[in-house]
């Protein structure tokens, strides 16, 4: 299938080039730097913005079906209460 747009920069404002659930762990950081979640049950999300060290997280509530803008490097599994999470990068 062609894609005319295989050549363009994927932005923080166009769509994902690609997405994936994520289990939140408490000591893996993910493959990739996020640029986007969504949950589908809503709740706290713990995690480690990229470019941060050691324990700097920052906790955010996630609304069911919503995607925010979220640049992570870890989702924590302590103090995330949000199920069903995917991240797009």
């Amino acid at each position: 299938m062609a894609d005319s747009f295989s050549e363009f920069a994927v932005g923080m404002t166009g769509p994902a080039a690609n997405s994936a659930a994520i289990t939140p762990s408490d000591s893996t950081d993910l493959d990739y730097v996020t640029r986007a979640v969504s949950a589908d049950v809503a709740g706290p999300l713990r995690y480690a913005p990229v470019g941060t060290e050691g324990d700097a997280i920052v906790t955010r509530f996630i609304p069911a079906g919503v995607q925010i803008a979220i640049r992570a490097k870890r989702i924590y599994a302590t103090g995330t209460d949000a199920e069903g999470i995917t991240a797009d990068w």
